[in-house]
């Protein structure tokens, strides 16, 4: 885990990324113990940073996991109930107004394109003259394929796969998503470890070496590496399923 550049990064750089793989790794714990309202207790305290949490509620209100989203619902509606106890109201103003201006987090100043995985990073990797067009032509249609791969998708959630499809399009369909919360990723991929050794492999190093070279190709060549490759993962499930619901000989023992 200490390997993977996305973990040291949230390490040395003080972000909570390792604390919500932590959450993630107990959620899944649960659900395969058939605890769902406690999995989704846990969950819900990423509602804490929601950028991390909004597509994952979808996809178990999709697979009819009531007792979980009922967790989530529960341990959200507390945190934040007792944050607007606790915080003053001037401090929600600020609040209200960074969060209308979520979309366009990119135009801050202090914005890192290199470490961004979002869609949108292909359209501020362009020309300012071309970011908006970008967002309509790139990133919506590519926005749009993620989707339908989610709407379709038939992954267990009790197999790597499923947490693998969801959290890399979390990456790509949130706002705000930099490498270093990339580090969530190591959950299913060390899962993956036990059930497809060189898919697990593969992913790890292709990750791993796109966090590093990131800086160096978006400088010199100005191609963001890190939502290519997620989407690359995205389409490789997506295929792979297509695949195995077509020759069912393909799928694992």
């Amino acid at each position: 885990m200490l390997l993977f550049p996305s973990m040291l990064f949230s390490i040395t750089l003080g972000q909570k990324s390792a604390i919500w793989m932590m959450l993630i790794s107990l959620a899944i714990v649960l659900l395969k113990r058939g605890k769902d309202f406690g999995a989704g207790l846990a969950t819900g305290v990423l509602s804490i940073k929601p950028t991390l949490l909004f597509l994952l509620p979808l996809m178990m209100l999709k697979q009819r996991r009531w007792s979980f989203v009922s967790g989530v619902a529960v341990s959200a509606s507390m945190i934040w109930t007792a944050a607007f106890c606790v915080m003053p109201l001037s401090v929600w103003s600020g609040f209200f107004s960074g969060l209308s201006s979520v979309g366009s987090y990119a135009e801050n100043g202090g914005y890192r394109i290199d470490w961004s995985c979002n869609l949108m990073t292909l359209a501020y990797s362009l020309s300012p003259d071309n970011v908006t067009w970008a967002k309509w032509s790139i990133c919506l249609p590519l926005a749009l394929y993620v989707l339908y791969l989610l709407a379709v998708s038939r992954s267990d959630l009790n197999k790597p796969d499923f947490w693998l499809l969801v959290l890399c399009s979390t990456a790509l369909l949130s706002p705000h998503f930099y490498h270093y919360d990339l580090c969530l990723l190591l959950v299913p991929m060390l899962w993956l470890w036990t059930t497809a050794f060189h898919r697990s492999i593969a992913t790890f190093a292709m990750l791993a070496v796109g966090v590093v070279v990131a800086p160096e190709l978006q400088e010199f060549m100005n191609i963001p590496t890190l939502p290519l490759l997620l989407l690359g993962i995205v389409s490789e499930i997506g295929l792979r399923e297509r695949l195995e619901l077509r020759s069912p000989s393909l799928q694992p023992t």
